[in-house]
C-alpha cells in the first residue's frame, strides 16, 4: 500500500523511532544466538555423559547368557527388551510408535539390539537421526536401520525449527519370503482367462499390509503421494487434500521421533517395567469425561463445532539442542505410585 507520500511499501523508510527499536532487536537477536550456543554446549557436555551410560546398557543387554535360544535374540541379557519398550510406550503420555506394532512385527523386533540418536549439527537446528541396531536375523540383511528427521529454521525471529522431511538412509533388504510388510492372498483369475493346469483358477499374490516396518521406515516429504495404506486406513481425513494428509503424516512421524529421542530411549528400562505407563484408571477417567461431554448442551456443541480445526495438525516444531526438554515422567511421583501398571506388559 502506498504511504502518504505515494511511495510503495518496499520503498518506504522506517521512521527514526522504528529504526532505533530495530537496533535494539538486532542486539537481542545476537544475544539469543549466544544463548542458544551456550545451551547447546551444555547439552552436548551432558550428552557426553549420557551416551556412555546408554552404551553400557546396550552391552549389558547384549551379554550372552549361555542359553542358545536367548542368545539368538538381539538382547540375550533380557530377551525382547526393546520390543516391550516400544509396545509399552503406547500406554504412556508421549507420542508412541507402539500402536504401529502388529503381531507379525514382534518376531523381527526380538532382534533389535539398541536404539540411539545423533544430531545433524552442533546446535540441533537441521535435525537428528534415529539409529536402530539389529542382530543377525532370519528376516533382513541390514544390521542397522537409520531414519533422519530434517528440520529448518525458516524465520529468524521464531526460534523454533520446522520439520521439512523424513528420510531413510537405505531400504530394508528383506530375505526371500520374510518380508512382514506384505502377505500372500488368494486372487481369482479374471473371467475369460485361461486356467493353468492344477491352478484352480486362482493364484497367490503379495499384498501390502500394515506394519511397524512399513510405517516407521518410510520417507515422507511435501509433494509426495499419500501412502496407499494411509488412504484406506482413516475416515477422519476423508476431506483432506493429499498435501494436507502428507503434512499431517510428517507431523505425526516427527512427534513420534522426538518422543523416542527425548524420553523413550533415555528411560527405556522404565518403559520396559511399565513405570512410565499411565496411572491405572486413567482410561476410566477418560471414559467418564466422554460421558460428561455427551451431556453438554446443543449450544455448547455448536460452539465446539464452530471453533474446531478441520485442517491438519500444524507443522512439526522443534527448538534444537538445549531447548527441547523431555517431560519428566517420574517427577513428583511417590514410591508407591511408581510400580508397574496394568496396561503395560510386565516382567
Amino acid at each position: 500500500m502506498p504511504g502518504d507520500d505515494g511511495r510503495e511499501g518496499s520503498e518506504l523508510e522506517d521512521p527514526p523511532v522504528v529504526l532505533e527499536l530495530k537496533k535494539l532487536d538486532d542486539q537481542y537477536l545476537e544475544l539469543l544466538k549466544e544463548e542458544e550456543k551456550v545451551l547447546a554446549d551444555i547439552q552436548t557436555k551432558y550428552e557426553e555423559k549420557f551416551f556412555p551410560l546408554w552404551k553400557e546398557r546396550s552391552e549389558i543387554l547384549k551379554k550372552k547368557s549361555g542359553d542358545e535360544a536367548k542368545d539368538r535374540t538381539g538382547t540375550p541379557g533380557e530377551p525382547g527388551f526393546w520390543l516391550r519398550v516400544l509396545s509399552n510406550s503406547e500406554n504412556s503420555d508421549v507420542e508412541s510408535v507402539g500402536e504401529w506394532i502388529f503381531d507379525y512385527d514382534e518376531p523381527v523386533l526380538q532382534y533389535l539390539q539398541d536404539m540411539r540418536y545423533e544430531w545433524l549439527d552442533p546446535l540441533g537446528k537441521t535435525g537428528f537421526r534415529l539409529i536402530m541396531d539389529f542382530a543377525e536375523n532370519p528376516f533382513f540383511e541390514n544390521t542397522q536401520l537409520v531414519k533422519t528427521y530434517h528440520t529448518e529454521v525458516k524465520n529468524q525471529f521464531l526460534t523454533e525449527s520446522e520439520i521439512t522431511k523424513v528420510s531413510i538412509n537405505e531400504p530394508i533388504k528383506w530375505k526371500p519370503k520374510q518380508d512382514v510388510t506384505v502377505e500372500l492372498v488368494e486372487q481369482k483369475a479374471k473371467k475369460g482367462g485361461k486356467k493353468k493346469k492344477g491352478g484352480g483358477g486362482s493364484k497367490k499374490v503379495e499384498v501390502a499390509r500394515p506394519s511397524f516396518f512399513r510405517k516407521f521406515f518410510r520417507a515422507l516429504a511435501p509433494g509426495d503421494d499419500v501412502p496407499e495404506d494411509e488412504m484406506d486406513e482413516s475416515d477422519d481425513e476423508d476431506d483432506m487434500d493429499p498435501g494436507e494428509m502428507i503434512e499431517m503424516l510428517i507431523q505425526d512421524d516427527y512427534d513420534a521421533g522426538v518422543a523416542l529421542r527425548d524420553t523413550i530411549i533415555p528411560h527405556a528400562v522404565r518403559f520396559y517395567t511399565g513405570e512410565a505407563c499411565n496411572e491405572e484408571g486413567d482410561d476410566d477417567d477418560d471414559d467418564d469425561d466422554d460421558d460428561d461431554d455427551d451431556d453438554d448442551s446443543d449450544d455448547e456443541d455448536e460452539d465446539e463445532d464452530s471453533s474446531s480445526d478441520d485442517g491438519p495438525k500444524g507443522k512439526g516444531k522443534g527448538r534444537g539442542k538445549g531447548k527441547s526438554k523431555a517431560k519428566d515422567l517420574f517427577q513428583n511421583k511417590s514410591d508407591d505410585a511408581a510400580g508397574p501398571q496394568q496396561e503395560c506388559k510386565q516382567q
